[in-house]
């Protein structure tokens, strides 16, 4: 029986609403399934983000893993995992912008010396620009990691997930969302 198990999507997959409104959930959507049925070839009903919605059973047993890490999600001091995922494509795509930066300071720095043979500053010129290259390459990787890993895998970074203060209730956040 699925009833009550979560599951986290590894692939984009098809469901509808009540009102048959056809919903294409996204990688990394945390399903819990609130249906009693356990057969694949039927219909089962799910929730993802507070919607009722119904699935192929065989889509959710091929496309999802049943996980115990979205528990994480409860813990953490963001409550929708839409913001946790927001937070890591932000900080993904300021690395890679990062990157893009170092990389063109690199080719600036080269392209700087006419003959290809630096002068005593150039090289340390070279060496900075590339040292400030293959770090942000690196920022890069990991940010990219960090959000693949909640996509996938439905992992909170350890810097994310929230560690309550003693006497500290969940029901009042210490922070507030900035709202657009």
């Amino acid at each position: 029986m699925l009833r009550g198990k979560r599951f986290i999507l590894k692939s984009p997959t098809v469901a509808v609403d009540a009102q048959r409104v056809v919903f294409i959930l996204p990688v990394g959507a945390v399903l819990t399934v609130t249906s009693d049925t356990s057969t694949v070839k039927r219909m089962i009903e799910v929730t993802w983000e507070n919607r009722k919605l119904a699935m192929f059973g065989s889509d959710l047993t091929e496309r999802a893993e049943e996980t115990v890490q979205t528990e994480l999600l409860n813990q953490s001091e963001f409550v929708d995992p839409r913001e946790i995922r927001q937070f890591l494509q932000d900080d993904f795509d300021a690395a890679q912008q990062r990157r893009i930066a170092a990389s063109k300071r690199f080719t600036e720095v080269m392209n700087d010396i006419p003959s290809g043979i630096p002068h005593p500053d150039g090289t340390d010129r070279i060496r900075l620009a590339s040292r400030d290259y293959s770090e942000s390459r690196e920022a890069a990787t990991a940010a990219m990691k960090r959000l693949s890993d909640f996509l996938i895998r439905g992992i909170i970074p350890p810097e994310l997930e929230r560690k309550p203060v003693q006497g500290e209730t969940r029901d009042k956040p210490d922070k507030k969302c900035d709202e657009g």
